[in-house]
């Protein structure tokens, strides 16, 4: 996983445990499904998972920290859902950390995610990937990245 540590078991539901082969889930924080939905998503996207797990290991308290840190979880962890709550406070949207109460757009939270620099040391077949499956995601990613 490309130097990604994963603290065993600090962001996981402990009391939930799942089969090896089966996913792992994110934790619904109240009204996360928006947020849960989207990074699913793009987990389930070889080409950007392997973008994301493909950048240098992110500074703590990143963006890119966190998201390869839960991505590292989905992918490795015998649990059955990762706690995404760290994601939520690192990730600004109008100069504020996601709020878990407040319900957003899927496709609004994509622009937050992939608008800012925080994505910008994807590779280009994480990029190619967006521009793919979401195309005017993708195409301002690919206008910051490239």
């Amino acid at each position: 996983m490309s130097g990604v540590h994963v603290d065993a078991g600090l962001d996981c539901l402990p009391s939930l445990t799942t089969c090896y082969y089966s996913y792992v889930g994110l934790a619904n924080l109240g009204c996360t499904c928006y947020m849960n939905a989207t990074l699913q998503q793009f987990f389930t996207m070889p080409d950007f998972r392997r973008g994301v797990f493909g950048c240098e290991v992110a500074p703590p308290n990143t963006v890119m920290h966190e998201l390869q840190r839960m991505f590292g979880y989905l992918q490795g962890s015998a649990r059955k859902a990762y706690n995404p709550q760290r994601f939520t406070q690192v990730l600004v949207d109008d100069g504020a950390p996601t709020d878990p109460n407040v319900q957003k757009d899927a496709s609004e939270y994509v622009w937050v995610l992939v608008g800012g620099s925080a994505l910008r040391c994807l590779h280009r077949d994480a990029v190619q990937v967006l521009d793919k499956h979401v195309p005017a995601a993708g195409h301002r990613a690919a206008r910051q990245f490239l």
